[in-house]
């Protein structure tokens, strides 16, 4: 793999399985979460919205959301 025009080192496939492991946890764990808690952090984290817009796109107060994302 290339980044930046440099090689990237072979990862070992030790460290490749552990993270997938500790990557199918973190999604298990997600998807026990409430739906409004799990918008709430996929808004955050993957569509990278300020608080402040989620509440705008969510129309909920911004306490709301800051809670919401504190108990996710």
């Amino acid at each position: 793999t290339v980044l930046l025009g440099r090689p990237r080192p072979a990862e070992d496939p030790a460290d490749a399985a552990d993270r997938a492991e500790r990557l199918d946890r973190l999604r298990a764990a997600v998807a026990t979460l409430p739906e409004a808690d799990r918008e709430v952090l996929h808004l955050r984290h993957t569509a990278g919205l300020s608080f402040a817009q989620i509440a705008a796109a969510i129309d909920a107060p911004l306490g709301t959301v800051l809670a919401r994302a504190h108990r996710a």
